[in-house]
């Protein structure tokens, strides 16, 4: 059984600045030009997608915004330059 939250104004103040510091965009994502979007199937674990829905509604933000915040997330963390290009088809 899920936990419930703890929603009580002695914890709202922790909630908000988590949520707060969570959402927040990096500098370079809001500047930077809309990027164009594409279509992508792929399977994900069930727990995972869970998380992402409940976050997504917590927020009340798409399923779609709640992925790119995360993906922005893992690759403010990641060198570009580390990264290997795959080859053409």
């Amino acid at each position: 059984m899920k936990k419930p939250k703890d929603f009580t104004a002695n914890n709202m103040e922790n909630v908000y600045a988590h949520i707060t510091e969570a959402t927040q965009e990096p500098e370079a994502q809001k500047t930077a030009p809309a990027a164009k979007s594409t279509r992508a199937t792929f399977m994900i674990r069930e727990d995972l997608l869970e998380k992402l829905k409940d976050y997504c509604y917590t927020e009340r933000i798409t399923q779609k915004e709640g992925l790119e915040r995360a993906l922005g997330l893992l690759f403010r963390k990641v060198n570009e330059e580390d990264l290997l290009k795959r080859p053409e088809k």
